[in-house]
């Protein structure tokens, strides 16, 4: 998944991975941006640079930009060939109703801990949700688990299950890349049920906390999960590619885990750019997404870390299957997801801290309405769940919300803040309190953002090291979107554990 597959355009022979619905919400401004980037190093370096390393570098880049850490990530990805498909999309993302449990056994799987589960939903620091991914926390019943105010807030915000309406995931700071996300869900104010339900399971209530009190915690295990992250077959870019004749919405970046991506054009541009300053084939399109994943943090007060860079991009997407059977759901419990991130080394700070990106970032109600309708979650603050059935009035509505309350565009701490309050907006957020196992890394970093954020860049720096393609593997895509004409294999690339040193620099 780390090979730009996500950044392809679909075909007649079907839809593109980022048709998906859980990549709907990635915004086609960013899409276009990559490729301005992508464009840009192509026409000064040539094609140096794949759109894989673009998007790593761009998403390290918004996290630095909106606060967060900043971090070296492995460089050196190729471009994907493929993307995957609506169902592998699916069956990959998990969605907002998942709770704790179910994404840590589903990220347990590709090698991640409980804390890079907890750190990689701090990403929701920044960022919007719509109604729809929570609503079920507020229709027909407050979500338990959700703080009453929060609740009438987000009722007012989404006055019905279907609404269309977004909010920010933290509501403490929801521009910048901080710990807040962590203390919404200490005040049981996270927005979806993968959200708060960090702070109810007991497997990483602890972790939720120590992010809380201790950003620089949460930064370090942040950017070690999103390294991990890199590195995980699917760090080739896939999800850069549009569909295919045989399956147009049938692509990885259409799976509807992936609806909510967006900076697709974003990552384009910067490819565009790169390959013009460097020539064509200098820079991945996988690169590039990582540099923009870790400047992004950084841009919205997060954590600034180097991140490895070599990477290739993918030749190929996931499947909708693919995708929705590695992507945790915003239902599942902290359980699932401390279980699947193990299985890919990641152990449950790590889990806890990649949870704290979840500080910057938004929601829709469907994510999250099981939280709320037929009856309240009994892990969220009642306040907190008023407030999401205003933004959710119905168990549909199509609205979102801020998965920080306490500062929705800004990357802290906050996000584990939220979840002590028992705001954590989706299951897997506030459960991740709630779990014994997590819950104490939750409260260290409500109570120190260093730490979060030092965790935070440990996870993210992990992350972008996973299964990523290097040396002759894949391609360095001339579009992040489409895979190169003169491709030879059409299908699928192999990938590799880790990433080869002697193919990589960190930028």
């Amino acid at each position: 998944g780390c090979d730009g597959s996500v950044l392809l355009d679909g075909s007649a022979s079907g839809p593109s991975e980022k048709d998906a619905p859980p990549n709907l919400s990635l915004r086609a401004q960013a899409f276009v941006i990559i490729e301005n980037l992508r464009r840009l190093v192509h026409n000064a370096c040539n094609r140096t640079v794949s759109c894989s390393d673009i998007t790593a570098l761009a998403a390290r880049d918004a996290v630095f930009l909106s606060g967060g850490p900043n971090y070296s990530i492995p460089l050196g990805r190729r471009d994907g060939l493929t993307f995957a498909t609506r169902n592998v999309t699916l069956a990959n993302l998990p969605p907002p109703f998942a709770n704790t449990t179910t994404i840590l056994n589903s990220l347990s799987q590709k090698g991640f801990t409980p804390t890079d589960v907890v750190a990689l939903s701090g990403g929701h620091t920044i960022g919007i949700a719509h109604c729809t991914s929570f609503t079920a926390r507020l229709y027909p019943t407050r979500d338990p688990s959700m703080d009453q105010t929060f609740f009438n807030n987000l009722r007012t915000t989404c006055p019905t299950v279907n609404s269309t309406n977004t909010t920010f995931m933290d509501i403490r700071s929801p521009n910048v890349f901080d710990n807040r996300y962590y203390v919404d869900l200490m005040n049981r104010q996270g927005l979806f049920t993968s959200d708060q339900d960090l702070y109810t399971d007991s497997r990483t209530r602890s972790i939720v906390t120590n992010f809380a009190v201790n950003q620089t915690l949460f930064y370090q295990n942040f950017v070690n999960a999103m390294i991990k992250m890199g590195q995980l077959s699917g760090c080739d870019g896939s999800v850069l590619l549009d569909g295919s004749a045989s399956g147009p919405t049938d692509s990885e970046k259409t799976a509807p885990p992936n609806l909510r991506l967006r900076g697709f054009d974003v990552i384009e541009d910067l490819r565009r750019r790169v390959h013009k300053q460097c020539g064509s084939g200098s820079v991945s399109c996988s690169d590039i997404a990582t540099i923009v994943a870790r400047d992004s943090i950084a841009l919205t007060g997060g954590p600034k870390y180097n991140v490895p860079l070599g990477r290739r991009d993918g030749l190929t997407f996931a499947t909708l299957d693919a995708t929705l059977s590695n992507l945790p759901s915003p239902f599942v419990p902290v359980e699932t997801l401390l279980t699947d991130f193990a299985a890919k080394n990641f152990d449950t700070t790590d889990v806890v801290a990649l949870s704290g990106a979840h500080t910057i970032g938004v929601a829709h109600c469907t994510s999250f309405a099981q939280r709320l309708y037929p009856t309240q979650d009994t892990t969220i603050d009642k306040t907190f769940a008023s407030t999401l059935k205003r933004v959710c009035p119905t168990a549909t509505t199509n609205a979102t919300t801020f998965l920080d309350i306490r500062s929705p565009n800004v990357f802290d701490n906050k996000y584990f803040v939220d979840l002590m309050n028992k705001q954590g907006v989706l299951t897997p957020d506030q459960d991740l309190y709630t779990n014994k196992r997590t819950r104490s890394i939750v409260t260290s970093f409500a109570v120190n953002q260093t730490l979060f954020f030092e965790k935070f860049v440990n996870v993210m720096v992990k992350m972008g090291q996973m299964q990523v393609l290097t040396g002759t593997q894949g391609e360095i895509r001339n579009n992040c979107s489409r895979r190169n004409a003169n491709t030879n294999d059409p299908l699928i690339s192999t990938v590799v554990g880790d990433l080869d040193v002697d193919n990589i620099q960190s930028f």
